[in-house]
């Protein structure tokens, strides 16, 4: 006889503990004793309790109830009914949680036939409290790629798991409920590792200890419903925070000796990193903060730098620093001072009493400017001045907070190859951000953050391509040999400067985690920012000289190109604010080298004014192209052909639309119109038809897709022609404002459908989306990534260009020199009218399907149907339908143009009716039923989200675990 113990234990949950009992007397192989252990001292969820085991073993006498003597609390339950149990294999069940039918049979089959085996299980599937299917949140991806890639019904080794989930700090097993093991495999103490008891990760640290004895059975079968709700213990954030602790034990190298894991054959430090970022995404509740401290005496080091090192010369920079120098002073003489250290002030003229404040230091070395001469210049003086052979250049308004700052500085140095080494900030950038390395932290002070990351990353160090210049270390040798600061660059771009001449020279650069500086950004600044920003805008003109003198005009490496190289390029660079329009075409967006005759060659084909072909799609928008033809016909440039394509099916809007054209361009020689008659195959049909006419028939080499709700200026073709030739990339844009007001829409990245007042721009960059309104492109462009998709028929068809641009090397560049204007939605009902409000929710989720990366593609697409959910309450019952309609059609694979047609509530309920007879209901037929369920009842909120639960449910099961 096979007998296996269902194990249980309940606290308060009568209604989710008769359904988890169900899930169990249903089994296809009968457990040997099913035990609820019932931990609640409170006589009323006693009785009720009782009453529903008690349904149970009146049927099958299998079913026992247990009254602890005493609270025990989640963990110890688990205990106490392994010592109540008397079956050969265990199983655990939450209360909450459901057993598919078949489990039992499913996972004790390799357990009775491999002696090797000692741990079987299955996938988990997260559901909420009424067993909807969870969306997916980044907590369950790692399981669910876990299950894709491993659970096949194959036998693994225990070690190799215990690597894996420890690596990943993730429990793969999932909780008490995912599996089930021999009873005699357990020769330890449940949940305990020497003194320290495990609370929040019992489950897993039963596993991994299992685990460690020999081998696990991995079945393809979904075995359970973990179930997801506002009881679970598991939900609550101070039994997050311990979890993460408990990790830093898993973590251990005792722990994974005591398991017989070689520490040095996994990536600990990486599992460290990413489970104190867990760990201190809040505040630490203070009755955990004991057993964090004695975690971290005991897994880590807890040092701080007291190497022998050879002095440093501290130089700092002030004017009008009165706000900030006397705490930065003191934070200096407060940390790991050597006799010979010294700190050199250099004072460009202050007008306030910040020389007075200095004075007050007897170890300060004071000098006094009668002029600003400005920072890189004040710098080389403070050098000069000093005898040591080691630099820190510390800003003003920055306090010490790691006391072995220095020590840690001379460390770095003296490594090969080094040249420049910085600490991380509070309010810095890039890798000088100590939230790159410990995000989500709130409520911790200055020091606890110094202590985490001094235990993080000890002895760490990132290689950079950029220092922020706010703390710099560096020898004096290689200062002088990089020949000291550029004195032109007065207030700005030092750092700029020196990080490049450290990539010139081979030389690396290093950000250490481990050395904590706070800074308050640019205090003195703020007293006279206008004249800090007339130096600084110097400073970047003649920094951009000195690249210019470097690469050549026109072959500049972008800014993230020379200093951010892993960051993504569609963000301005707000440093270089090149917005005046001097040195506009400096950048090479082309990543193409333009040789010397380049700009001339370029300027050939502007003066003989090659043709554009302008293409716009009409839908009834015979207004808008009145006024759009008279834009056209009043730029400056001579040489456009006008395409129109009417999609409007409509002799009437036609033959306006032939009388408007043919009467505005009666008098213009160089300026052409073509009239196609197309049936309505949407924006993207009516662009295909007009680019294939162009480019057969026309041969342009440009070609500009403009919506007919637009307006040009003046200059805009000829701008766009200029900014596409002039960089060399193969799509360009410009800024968008409202149609009949200065607002604005559009300066790059997204679009703002109403404008907004203010939008900043920092000169040419590349975009971050594109508006499908105003694309000025090269026509080979769509030899090279197809032409636009059809699929979506209104709306995100320029979403899905831009994504084949990108996955095509080709990055569209903006340009806020010309500007066109645009009517939202004058060409159509609008986002909210039924039509659009179907196109919209449809194509926004299945343009998900470009996304490649696996992760962001299905933690985006349930985000979008979450969205969903959360507006759906707001629109009445037909918009409510339609939405309905939006996500039914995109489950079922319906793309293209869709035909609304009001279906009978009679069609829909023999439709029902048909799906209500059939024997065997599969996950599609149930979309279906509760599809038609909500047409005749559209505000059945509760079976909406269901529905939406049933889709999601598809798409895991189908897509993740197929």
């Amino acid at each position: 006889m096979i007998k296996v113990s269902v194990l249980i234990p309940t606290y308060n949950r009568p209604v989710y503990l008769k359904e988890t009992l169900e899930s169990v007397v249903n089994q296809t192989l009968k457990p040997y004793e099913v035990i609820v252990a019932d931990d609640n001292s409170d006589p009323f969820w006693n009785e009720k309790n009782y009453k529903v085991v008690t349904e149970f073993s009146k049927k099958y006498p299998f079913v026992k109830y247990h009254k602890n003597s005493k609270n025990l609390g989640p963990t110890l339950n688990y205990k106490n009914l392994f010592y109540l149990s008397s079956g050969d294999y265990v199983q655990y069940l939450g209360d909450d949680d459901i057993l598919a039918p078949y489990t039992l049979e499913e996972l004790v089959k390799p357990l009775t036939e491999n002696e090797n085996v000692v741990i079987s299980a299955g996938k988990t599937l997260f559901v909420d409290k009424n067993l909807n299917v969870y969306p997916i949140t980044p907590f369950f991806i790692p399981h669910y790629k876990f299950y894709k890639n491993y659970c096949k019904n194959t036998i693994v080794s225990g070690k190799w798991l215990i690597k894996e989930s420890i690596e990943n700090s993730v429990n793969l097993l999932g909780s008490f409920s995912g599996f089930m093991f021999k009873k005699s495999a357990v020769d330890f103490e449940l949940f305990k590792f020497k003194d320290f008891e495990f609370l929040a990760n019992a489950d897993w640290f039963l596993w991994i200890s299992l685990a460690s004895k020999g081998d696990v059975y991995l079945s393809e079968k979904i075995t359970n419903l973990f179930r997801l709700h506002g009881t679970n213990h598991q939900m609550e954030s101070k039994t997050n925070k311990r979890g993460n602790i408990e990790i830093l034990v898993f973590l251990s190298k005792e722990f994974l000796n005591h398991l017989g894991l070689d520490s040095t054959d996994i990536n600990l430090k990486e599992s460290v990193r990413n489970c104190f970022q867990g760990l201190f995404s809040g505040y630490i509740d203070k009755d955990i903060k004991k057993d964090f401290k004695k975690v971290l005496r005991e897994v880590f080091n807890d040092r701080e730098e007291t190497s022998d090192r050879k002095p440093f010369s501290i130089v700092i920079v002030t004017y009008n620093s009165a706000d900030s120098i006397e705490k930065c002073i003191k934070s200096i003489n407060d940390s790991y001072i050597l006799p010979d250290d010294e700190v050199i002030v250099v004072d460009n003229n202050s007008k306030d009493n910040t020389c007075e404040i200095i004075s007050q230091f007897k170890n300060i070395k004071l000098i006094r400017n009668n002029e600003n001469l400005g920072y890189s210049k004040a710098i080389n003086q403070g050098v000069r001045l000093s005898r040591n052979n080691y630099l820190v250049f510390l800003n003003p308004d920055t306090k010490v907070i790691s006391k072995d700052w220095l020590n840690r500085f001379y460390k770095a140095l003296n490594q090969e190859d080094t040249a420049i080494v910085g600490p991380v900030s509070n309010t810095s950038i890039y890798k000088n951000s100590f939230l790159s390395y410990l995000p989500n932290t709130i409520y911790l002070t200055d020091k606890q953050i110094d202590k985490i990351l001094k235990n993080l990353y000890d002895d760490y160090k990132e290689i950079t391509s950029i220092l922020i210049g706010f703390c710099i270390a560096i020898k004096k040798d290689t200062f002088i040999n990089f020949g000291m600061f550029d004195e032109n660059l007065i207030l700005g771009f030092d750092d700029f400067d020196f990080s490049l001449k450290a990539q010139e020279k081979n030389l690396k650069q290093y950000v250490l985690p481990f050395v904590y500086i706070y800074h308050e950004n640019h205090i003195s600044f703020k007293k006279d920012i206008n004249n800090a920003n007339k130096l600084n805008k110097l400073s970047l003109y003649n920094f951009i000289k000195k690249l210019i003198k470097k690469y050549g005009y026109g072959n500049v490496p972008t800014p993230y190109d020379l200093f951010f190289p892993d960051v993504k390029k569609s963000k301005p660079f707000y440093t270089f604010n090149l917005s005046d329009g001097r040195y506009r075409y400096v950048f090479n967006f082309s990543n193409e080298y333009k040789h010397k005759n380049f700009f001339r060659e370029k300027a050939k084909i502007l003066k003989a004014k090659p043709y554009i072909s302008i293409l716009t799609v009409n839908y009834y928008s015979s207004n808008f192209i009145k006024n759009l033809v008279q834009s056209i016909l009043d730029s400056d440039y001579p040489n456009i052909n006008f395409v129109v394509v009417d999609n409007s099916e409509n002799e009437e809007e036609y033959k306006k639309l032939e009388d408007i054209l043919a009467d505005k361009f009666k008098n213009s020689k160089s300026k052409k119109y073509y009239l196609i008659k197309n049936i309505n195959n949407g924006y993207a049909g009516g662009n295909n038809l007009g680019i294939n006419f162009i480019k057969e028939n026309l041969k342009s080499l440009y070609i500009w897709i403009l919506n007919p709700d637009t307006k040009i200026e003046k200059n805009t073709p000829f701008e766009l022609l200029k900014t596409l030739e002039y960089t060399g990339v193969d799509v360009v844009t410009c800024k968008i404002k409202n149609y009949d007001d200065e607002k604005i829409q559009y300066v790059g990245d997204r679009v703002y459908i109403k404008g907004e007042k203010e939008l900043k721009d920092y000169g040419l960059r590349y975009v971050e989306s594109l508006s499908g309104a105003n694309i000025f492109l090269r026509s080979e462009v769509f030899d090279k990534i197809g032409f636009f998709n059809e699929d979506y028929f209104l709306y995100f068809e320029d979403n899905d260009i831009f994504m084949k641009m990108e996955k095509a090397d080709i990055y569209p560049v903006y340009t806020p020199f010309t500007f066109i204007r645009h009517k939202t939605s004058g060409t159509s009902e609008g986002y909210e009218s039924i039509i659009g409000l179907y196109y919209i929710t449809r194509n926004r989720l299945i343009i998900k399907d470009l996304i490649e990366d696996y992760t962001e593609k299905y933690l985006s697409l349930f985000s979008e149907l979450l969205s969903i959910i959360n507006t759906y309450n707001i629109y009445d019952n037909d918009k409510k339908i339609i939405v309905l309609e939006a996500i039914y059609d995109y489950i079922k694979d319906k793309k293209g143009k869709k035909q609304f047609k009001k279906e009978l509530e009679e069609d829909i309920l023999e439709r029902l009716k048909n799906l209500l007879d059939l024997e065997n209901i599969n996950l599609d037929i149930a979309i279906e039923k509760k599809y038609l369920e909500l047409k005749l009842n559209p505000n059945n909120i509760e079976n909406f989200s269901h529905f939406i639960s049933l889709v999601i449910q598809r798409l895991i099961t189908e897509e993740l675990m197929p």
